[in-house]
Parts: structure tokens; C-alpha cells; sequence
């Protein structure tokens, strides 16, 4: 793990897919069962990660996947909005795929620069670690990064708002089809710090039973909400991708009021459950094998 720090603080000029080599590299001198019985681990990047060995498979096997909708995602920003100074709030951040993704972005318009605060939000301490190391290889001495090792429930207003009354980012990549996460409580959190505008970037996955990206926005009040893109792909491919995702992007803009953005609503919106059957020879058949 330690060859892993020094190759990443050894970066003269980062790039999402140099550091997905350098955690490719780390895994070389395991066994291909072994790397698969970490694949299995990872339980389709569910579980929170706290093992080197883990987080260095997860950007193997799903880092380029989230390059892909992340960079698509940002391109859908007006310009306008990189040309100024502003911050992030990198949501669930993991690994800060999506900030060093944006910056990554950036860095082909050349306007990394304006960033100048980057909150980075995440339960694992150990994902967080790795966040912290990914961000700090590509923001100069002059970009303040917070990071937050805690639940999006514990979060506080103080600790996201915007010190210098920049425009926010929120960037949620593949965090908000997360069950356990209360989505009304997150969309109150983020109304309370509206003192700019705040842009709310969400990708994920496309699953027919999973409408949570829709579920939190629908929290905030449409006439006060500005869609700027929406998309979905069942099959969804793009450079660097080995093979077709599933693909959801909802992007938002929230403008300072005195109003506030959220519908007053006093109970959480019904939730559809679907039941799933199956045959009584199947399932013999599978607990016995």
C-alpha cells in the first residue's frame, strides 16, 4: 500500500486512468483467483471499502464506467459556470472519482484553476484516505480540501455551506440508488446552503426498479428548479469502457431565494415495491447446488 501513496504523490501530471493503472500495478502480484475473489467482494460497489486490496479492485473494474458517465455529465454544464470560481461537494465521494474526473475535464479547457474548495463526503475512512490522496495529486496549495468522514444523516449545514458565496457543485456519482441514504433529509440539507447557485450533478445506474435519482429531485419544488439535462441509456458505451452499462443523468440548477427550493410536504412520497417470484423447481434446484 505504501508504493501505491508514493507512485500517486509522485505525479507531475495526474490522470484518472494513470491512477487506475498505478491500482492495477498494486494487484499484479496476486493470482487471477484471487483477484477474482475480490471482484466478488466487491458486490457490485455496494458495500462500503476498507481494504487497500478492495479499492484498488474497484477502480479496476469499475473506474472506467464511472469516467464515462462523469465526464459525459460534465460537458452538459454550461461553460459560464467552469469560467468563475466555485467549489464541490463531492457526495459518497468513495475514491473522488467525480473530482478528480472534473478535473480531469477541466484541465482540456484549462480552467482547473477556478476551483477552489472541494468537500469531499464519505463514511469509509479508509475510501476517504485514498479521496483525499487522489484529490490532493492534482489541487495546487491555494484549493482548500474538507473532508467528512461521516453518514449523509450527520452531515451539518455549517460544514458544506459555501464560505466565500462561490457557486457549489454536488457532485452524486453512483450514490443516490443507495437505499439506506434518506433522501428527504439530503434534499433539506442541500436546500439550507443555497446562498449561490448550486449545481446538482447525479449519475448512476439505469434500473427499472430504482428511481431514486427522481425520487430525491422530486423533493425540490419544480418552479424553482432548473432541469438542465436529463438521459438515459440501457446500453450505454464510451471510450475506455470494456463493455455496454446502464446509464441514468439528471443535472439541476438550484438559484438563491428567500423561499427556499423544497415542496412542503410532511411525510416521505410512497415507494412501489416490486415482488419477484419463482418456481419451486428453481428453487430446489438452487439451494441444493
Amino acid at each position: 500500500m505504501q508504493t501505491y501513496f508514493e507512485h500517486i504523490k509522485r505525479l507531475n501530471n495526474p490522470d484518472f486512468q494513470v491512477i487506475r493503472k498505478i491500482a492495477d500495478a498494486s494487484l499484479s502480484h496476486l493470482s487471477k483467483g484471487e483477484r477474482d475473489e475480490l471482484w466478488e467482494q466487491l458486490y457490485h460497489g455496494v458495500p462500503l471499502l476498507h481494504s487497500h486490496e478492495l479499492l484498488c479492485q474497484y477502480l479496476c473494474s469499475f473506474g472506467n464506467m464511472h469516467q464515462a458517465k462523469l465526464l459525459d455529465a460534465f460537458k452538459q454544464l454550461p461553460n459560464s459556470f467552469y469560467t468563475q470560481a466555485f467549489e464541490i461537494i463531492d457526495w459518497g465521494c468513495g475514491q473522488a472519482m467525480g473530482t478528480i474526473n472534473l478535473f480531469d475535464y477541466l484541465k482540456t479547457k484549462k480552467l482547473e484553476h477556478n476551483i477552489k474548495k472541494i468537500t469531499l463526503v464519505e463514511p469509509s475512512q479508509e475510501a476517504l484516505d485514498r479521496g483525499i490522496l487522489h484529490t490532493s495529486a492534482y489541487a495546487s496549495k491555494n484549493v482548500k480540501v474538507i473532508s467528512i468522514n461521516k453518514y449523509f444523516e450527520d452531515v451539518t449545514p455549517e460544514e458544506i455551506e459555501s464560505e466565500s458565496g462561490f457557486p457549489q457543485l454536488h457532485i452524486f456519482s453512483n450514490i443516490l440508488d443507495v437505499a439506506q441514504i434518506d433522501l428527504k433529509h439530503l434534499a433539506s440539507l442541500i436546500n439550507q446552503v443555497v446562498l449561490s447557485d448550486n449545481y446538482l450533478v447525479c449519475v448512476g445506474p439505469l434500473n427499472p426498479t430504482n428511481q431514486r435519482i427522481d425520487a430525491f429531485l422530486r423533493y425540490f419544488n419544480p418552479e424553482s428548479i432548473e432541469k438542465i439535462y436529463a438521459f438515459e441509456d440501457s446500453n450505454y458505451v464510451a471510450v475506455f469502457m470494456r463493455k455496454p452499462a446502464t446509464y441514468k443523468a439528471r443535472i439541476y440548477k438550484l438559484e438563491p431565494n428567500t423561499e427556499g427550493h423544497l415542496i412542503p410536504i410532511e411525510y416521505y412520497p410512497t415507494v412501489q415495491f416490486h415482488a419477484a417470484y419463482e418456481l419451486d423447481i428453481l428453487n430446489t434446484y438452487r439451494k441444493k447446488y
